[in-house]
């Protein structure tokens, strides 16, 4: 799949039936590193559309809005974060993790909104 916003900092890759496509990195990025702004909507496919989940996710959303690095990512590295520290309305997640990390939360579930 093609991103709408071309970058040099990263690439989609098929991973498997599962998980479907991720995000990768196509250079080094430092921890602390800002990657790619949280916009959802602009475009038909955005970076943050093909960031999949990670309980140890290597990036979060700052004050700033931008996806920062919680760590060094290295080339060609997923980059991830995690969907519920950052809640999308349009977007009621309800899916089991399968990160596999330490902390892992099990099922990743978006409480429904109500008008």
């Amino acid at each position: 799949m093609l991103l709408s916003t071309e970058s040099k900092d990263f690439y989609v890759k098929d991973i498997d039936e599962q998980t479907g496509s991720g995000l990768f990195a196509s250079r080094e990025f430092k921890q602390g590193e800002e990657i790619y702004p949280f916009d959802y909507w602009s475009q038909e496919v955005m970076p943050m559309h093909m960031s999949n989940h990670s309980c140890n996710a290597s990036g979060y959303f700052n004050d700033n809005g931008m996806l920062e690095a919680t760590r060094d990512i290295h080339l060609d590295e997923e980059i991830t974060f995690n969907y519920l520290k950052h809640p999308l309305p349009a977007s009621p997640w309800n899916f089991k993790c399968t990160c596999g990390s330490e902390h892992c939360v099990g099922w990743v579930q978006m409480p429904v909104q109500s008008e």
